[in-house]
């Protein structure tokens, strides 16, 4: 797919939901650079319908020829197609289509635009000036506040409607920066028109919050099966270093009118990152593994963590919920084992860059999407997506373990030929390995106990955990 020469906005955001209930997934496209009509950085989305007979080397280009379906409204600098979701907002069983904007000059807002969206027979134009969204969520802030850059969907309080928790990292309240806001799903026709939050979670230490709500998701990582709340603030400080820090609030606590302060202690659980200026839970995702041992997972991204002394290779970890449950209420990631480690194995690789669990294969069990934005291997190329088969089984497949099958009575033997292939491995996104992480005394390097570093790093002291990796 091709999008528009505009100013590099297309693909900033995407979505796949079944629009128009045709059985196909569908692929929704934010560009939020674009100019649609007059007003530059107006930004638009466009609709490509999934079809049961897409033809061989599918190639759309939208430089040539109009997507089937583009929302916009012509505003300058509204950038409206930031951040997408789909849910069903108003419970009536169809999906509904939220669109986020990054406005430089108005306050941020998201666009829910009530579903199902059918397949016009020829080009068609949503402009929002004419025909507006069913709601429309206005920052509760002021401009420039970030609202509408990131947000989830998903059924919190178990009333059959997705409800919608929104971030706001830049918004000022009192010198204290960062807020996130829940509105809970309601019929149309009750409450067509602007909406105001029915949670609000405001930062409530200044030391500590610098942006609250960059990153947010909903999903069960307590495995209680209802949706929990995480939120981040990739610049939380920790002993004066920008580790990061995520926190959990237990669904069942977001209950309309309620409003929550953020310090220390005050979320049901607090996991705080490693490193300085790594950007720990810019980019996160919580989903379940399968297997015998089928639970909740939490995959952690830091973009710009260093690796065996290569600056912002970026990092992700895989954290399942067993590895934390008995830690307490407040764990540092220096003190987690993870399940598994995956770096770039260049600078300024930025693995991690996006991070989405998908069943591309179709065999039932998910496989691990990783983006990086950093170049493969040089200037002149862009970035890589990374994909990893199989890899939210509950047992992790050993990708480099190809000696092992030919002598499964000589395991010194194999291990030795496992090492010697992965310190040869040149993959730009190496695969994860048990025993191979590079050894180094540099802090500037991961190694278990530093807390610049994440858990289950290279070790100095040869001990060997399941998330080494191979870079």
């Amino acid at each position: 797919m091709i999008g528009p020469p505009y100013c590099g906005g297309f693909g900033g955001s995407l979505a796949l939901a079944d629009l128009n209930e045709d059985g196909c997934d569908d692929l929704i496209v934010g560009d939020f650079l674009s100019q649609p009509a007059t007003q530059i950085w107006a930004g638009e989305v466009g609709v490509l319908y999934g079809r049961t007979d897409p033809p061989a080397n599918w190639v759309v280009d939208w430089r040539v020829e109009s997507p089937p379906l583009r929302i916009y409204e012509d505003v300058y600098y509204l950038q409206l197609g930031a951040a997408l979701g789909v849910g069903d907002f108003d419970g009536d069983g169809h999906p509904d289509l939220a669109i986020g904007t990054d406005s430089y000059l108005d306050p941020g807002a998201i666009y829910l635009l009530r579903g199902p969206f059918p397949a016009p027979a020829s080009p068609a134009v949503r402009d929002l000036a004419t025909e507006p969204a069913e709601w429309l969520l206005p920052t509760p802030g002021g401009a420039m506040d970030g609202f509408g850059t990131t947000f989830a969907l998903a059924d919190l309080d178990g009333d059959g409607r997705d409800d919608l928790a929104a971030g706001a990292p830049d918004q000022t309240n009192d010198d204290l920066q960062g807020a996130t806001y829940v509105y809970f799903g309601r019929a149309l026709a009750a409450t067509a028109g602007n909406l105001s939050p029915d949670v609000s979670i405001l930062s409530g230490d200044a030391d500590r919050f610098v942006r609250l709500g960059a990153s947010l998701a909903l999903g069960d990582y307590t495995g209680d099966g209802l949706p929990d709340l995480l939120v981040a603030d990739p610049f939380f400080v920790h002993e004066e270093k920008h580790t990061g820090r995520l926190f959990l609030l237990d669904g069942t606590r977001l209950e309309p009118g309620a409003s929550f302060a953020l310090p220390q202690g005050a979320a049901d659980w607090t996991l705080t990152g490693v490193g300085d200026w790594w950007y720990v839970f810019d980019r996160f995702a919580v989903t379940h593994t399968v297997g015998a041992a089928a639970g909740p997972t939490l995959l952690v991204g830091a973009t710009k963590a260093t690796w065996d002394e290569m600056r912002y290779t970026g990092v992700v970890l895989r954290v399942d919920r067993d590895r934390v449950a008995d830690l307490g209420p407040d764990v540092l990631l220096a003190d987690v084992e993870p399940n598994a480690i995956y770096c770039g194995a260049r600078a300024y690789f930025y693995l991690g860059n996006s991070i989405t669990p998908a069943d591309l294969t179709g065999n039932g069990i998910p496989d691990l999407v990783l983006g990086a934005s950093g170049s493969l291997t040089g200037d002149d190329l862009g970035g890589v997506v990374a994909v990893y088969p199989d890899h939210l089984n509950d047992v992790i497949p050993d990708d480099d373990d190809d000696d092992d099958d030919d002598d499964d009575d000589d395991d010194d033997n194999d291990n030795d030929n496992d090492d010697n292939d992965n310190n040869d491995n040149d993959n730009d996104t190496a695969p994860i390995d048990d025993d191979t992480a590079p050894e180094t005394d540099d802090d500037s390097a991961p190694a278990p106990g530093d807390d610049d570093s994440p858990a289950g790093g290279p070790s100095d002291d040869g001990d060997d955990d399941e998330g080494g990796c191979g870079c």
